[in-house]
């Protein structure tokens, strides 16, 4: 047991602490203001008493409970840098909330901010923070023991088209083909009347799917409805959305909602769509990720819980891979505003396929080369890689042509 004392006490600090010693350490600790005589503690916040005991001076961000502007140069003061307010202030995400800059989704605007800026994404610094402080309390208390926790790894699958040509209705294929015939897209022509006749499609990649990823570290997340051109043409009231649902189901893999592309700000949106979706399936829906990757503090997470969501898999970098908050392992979202731990978990995505081939503007060979790098960095820590990828990236189709064979080589080395 790690002894901890501080001169104020609060939700902040609290939160702090159960992300480095819990979910980052794995080192149980007792918080309080004053101990018991015989009982000294191993680490002081705010103010030292006892020579021994290593010190982390406050800066003043965990004794507040508003939200204001806060630089990285704030989390120093006279007596050496608050490591606990800047976890606090990383994870949190409390730049992005204070000072709000969006991208032309809505989205948070990562290189508009300092992890992004300083290039903090690149390393899981808050479980090498966490390694730093170990190897400190070590020196000063030899007995501390902690337990050490395994490498995970879960591949998540975004249905966003389950098919490229097929379950459209027949005005659109009309419309889609006139316009490949004008523009002389001879090839895309070809592949689609081909679709047509055979009844095979190419993003319909889930035979290899099945091949590659065992049910037990797989999940599929379903958009399931459309309110926007961002959307798919899918469907929940379509039959063949349903039966794939289903056949999903039998294999043994686990569901999320894929929320669509409007219901970021909108509860009652995403719970309707969690409720379709568990109709479908007649299971209840605890996992989610938001389409587009788009969120909004606090409201986004707020109707998630509200929606029964226990799991959210939103947290992930769109313009590169890495680690967007600093974690590469499930911990609790804490609720700035109300200045609580919340239930819901929150899972960073650490590499999504169109990162690398959109944003990155990678090769397959060279984006196999930077997810490599990345998994060893995930092992060295002992966390859990989430990678994120699309159905039709295994469809030699399109964009994705040359790609099969390199994420075929990348889903075996994220699993071993």
């Amino acid at each position: 047991m790690l002894f901890v004392r501080a001169s104020h006490i609060g939700a902040r600090l609290r939160y702090s602490l159960d992300i480095l010693f819990t979910h980052v350490l794995k080192l149980p600790f007792q918080l309080e203001k004053a101990f018991s005589e015989g009982i000294l503690p191993q680490i002081e916040y705010g103010e030292q008493h006892y020579p021994n005991s290593l010190f982390i001076p406050a800066c003043g961000l965990l004794e507040e409970e508003g939200l204001r502007k806060w630089r990285k140069e704030d989390f120093f003061t006279e007596k050496g840098e608050d490591i606990l307010a800047k976890i606090f202030w990383y994870v949190t995400e409390y730049e992005k909330q204070s000072e709000p800059i969006y991208d032309a989704h809505g989205r948070y605007d990562e290189k508009a901010y300092t992890c992004f800026q300083e290039g903090w994404h690149r390393e899981p610094l808050v479980h090498l923070w966490g390694e730093a402080l170990w190897d400190e309390l070590k020196r000063k208390s030899p007995k501390l023991e902690r337990e050490k926790p395994e490498y995970q790894a879960l591949i998540t699958f975004d249905l966003d088209h389950p098919w490229k040509y097929l379950n459209k209705n027949i005005v659109v294929q009309f419309g889609s083909m006139a316009k490949r015939l004008l523009k002389g897209k001879w090839p895309e022509l070809g592949e689609q009347l081909k679709s047509l006749f055979t009844g095979k499609d190419p993003y319909f990649t889930f035979e290899k799917i099945f091949l590659l990823c065992p049910p037990a570290h797989t999940l599929f997340f379903c958009l399931i409805d459309r309110h926007s051109p961002n959307d798919s043409r899918f469907s929940f009231r379509q039959k063949a959305v349903q039966k794939l649902m289903q056949h999903l189901l039998q294999k043994g893999y686990q569901l999320g909602i894929h929320p669509s592309y409007t219901t970021f700000l909108d509860g009652k949106r995403i719970a309707f769509e969690a409720e379709k979706l568990a109709e479908i399936t007649q299971k209840p829906i605890i996992h989610s990720r938001q389409h587009f990757l788009r969120y909004r503090l606090p409201e986004t997470f707020r109707h998630l819980i509200a929606a029964g969501i226990g799991h959210d898999f939103t947290l992930g970098m769109y313009s590169e891979i890495g680690f967007r908050t600093g974690m590469a392992r499930p911990y609790p979202w804490f609720d700035l505003e109300k200045n609580e731990t919340t239930a819901l978990t929150l899972y960073p995505t650490l590499a999504m396929d169109r990162s690398l081939l959109a944003y990155m503007g990678l090769e397959p060979v060279a984006a196999v080369k930077e997810v490599s790098t990345l998994v060893e960095k995930v092992k060295k820590v002992n966390g859990m890689f989430v990678l994120l990828l699309h159905n039709d990236s295994l469809s030699e189709s399109g964009e994705w042509k040359g790609w099969q064979v390199h994420i075929e080589k990348i889903i075996p080395l994220i699993l071993a």
